[in-house]
């Protein structure tokens, strides 16, 4: 399953939440469960937009056992597969970052750090 991370600013919740709740390609939509992510559920849900909230480290596992089940992620189809899901997992940054531009660099690197291990790409939008 491709797995697209967003690693995003705060500020910028409310457009997230419309594109991440009107597009019909992201099947499954993971948050990275913090402090940061709770208005941003909470917003999703006012959309009923579909989402888990998992660690950091429960992540990948998740991704890695729905890849696991048979017939789910890819179909055949004259002996190519082709994708029928894309997950999506988003990694709000915390406000104020910008005030302190060494901090926001170190955050937006470690996010990218933890979430390149399982992403095929990563979107920043700091």
């Amino acid at each position: 399953m491709p797995v697209l991370s967003i690693v995003a600013c705060r500020m910028l919740e409310d457009e997230l939440v419309h594109l991440l709740s009107v597009d019909g390609e992201v099947r499954e939509l993971l948050l990275v469960d913090g402090r940061e992510s709770l208005s941003l559920s909470a917003k999703l849900r006012a959309q009923n937009r579909p989402h888990l909230l998992l660690g950091p480290d429960k992540i990948a596992p998740h991704l890695q056992e729905r890849q696991s089940r048979p017939g789910g992620i890819f179909s055949r189809r004259n002996g190519h597969s082709k994708a029928v899901e894309l997950a999506v997992v988003l990694s709000p940054l915390r406000l104020g970052l910008h005030t302190d531009l060494e901090q926001l660099k170190a955050a937006v690197y470690d996010n990218i750090r933890s979430l390149a291990a399982f992403s095929d790409g990563i979107l920043v939008l700091p």
